[in-house]
């Protein structure tokens, strides 16, 4: 019940926010189940994955490695890194993690912004990596535009 009750109020909040017009809500706003329980309370965030870390468990079975990696899992899912879903078809477990990216394309010549590196403080040097586009995680009970608005 407790599930139910967070999930509708947090819908709520989200359509809210976005004021949205009397039609397609999914369509309209790119409301989705993820980025609803993505801002759930973290509580019932772990509600929500209980059923498919109970099948994590299950497959896991006695093999010591494979517990120490569901309990991971679980740990993950208790910290708000993620939350856990099943494939309806496959009955696959599915480790779901929110991210929020930037693609910026400059309009006159179409270049793409990219990171090319990080700034280490540490060394006072900028530590070189493989181009990535720039983003973040989408952190526990924060919205998709509140995490885009932190990267930016």
């Amino acid at each position: 019940a407790q599930i139910a009750q967070d999930y509708s109020s947090t819908l709520c909040t989200v359509i809210g926010r976005t004021k949205p017009h009397l039609s397609d809500l999914r369509q309209l706003l790119g409301i989705n189940e993820d980025s609803v329980i993505c801002a759930l309370p973290q509580v019932s965030r772990c509600k929500v994955s209980q059923p498919a870390l109970a099948a994590v468990y299950q497959a896991a079975g006695a093999d010591a490695d494979r517990v120490k990696a569901a309990k991971k899992l679980e740990d993950e899912v208790g910290a708000g890194k993620c939350w856990l879903g099943q494939d309806e078809e496959s009955g696959t477990v599915l480790r779901v993690v929110q991210l929020v990216i930037l693609r910026l394309i400059r309009e006159d010549d179409g270049f793409l912004c990219v990171q090319l590196g990080k700034w280490s403080r540490e060394d006072e040097r900028i530590e070189r990596k493989r181009p990535v586009l720039p983003g973040g995680k989408i952190r526990p009970g924060e919205m998709p535009r509140q995490a885009l608005d932190r990267v930016l």
